[in-house]
């Protein structure tokens, strides 16, 4: 069961299929900058891991019974609860689990940065760089130049040293 959207399962979804060798690291870390520039869910992210998975022979077959088993479980639990959602949040223990699993979300999510900050921040420069993209994205300026420009960036630093 999954509160808060889709950024709560990375890490799950980390643990299950790149500590397990399905995926490699550097796959799903690019599946998932692709999934942050797309707009919707990020829940869009199954279909990318379930094409590099080896379930059929198929490559889109594997990305639709990806998509479908990430969405499935939802659909049961909304049909399963939505008739008794207004009583069972009266009930105290269970208004009190959810705001458990509510606080355990947001140790997921922190688990997810410190997890992706040791492997990717390993100078002061990039997090000077991250702070730079922040303000370029919080500015005026079309994300798309923000975007483009920071690349840009990126890659001339890169080249300089």
């Amino acid at each position: 069961m999954v509160f808060g959207g889709g950024h709560v399962i990375l890490p799950l979804l980390y643990q299950d299929f790149v500590t397990t060798g399905l995926v490699n690291a550097q796959s799903f870390d690019l599946g998932y900058a692709f999934a942050q520039l797309m707009p919707g869910p990020l829940f869009s992210f199954a279909s990318y891991i379930g094409a590099l998975l080896p379930w059929t022979p198929y490559v889109w077959l594997n990305a639709v019974l990806a998509t479908c088993t990430i969405f499935l479980p939802s659909f049961f639990l909304i049909f399963a609860t939505l008739p008794y959602w207004s009583w069972l949040i009266q009930q105290r223990h269970i208004y009190q689990a959810v705001m458990g699993i509510n606080a355990a979300v947001v140790g997921l999510l922190l688990y997810l940065l410190l997890d992706l900050s040791q492997r990717y921040f390993s100078y002061g420069s990039d997090l000077v760089f991250v702070a730079v993209m922040i303000a370029l994205l919080r500015s005026k300026l079309p994300v798309w130049f923000s975007l483009i420009f920071g690349f840009v960036l990126y890659q001339s630093y890169l080249s300089f040293f």
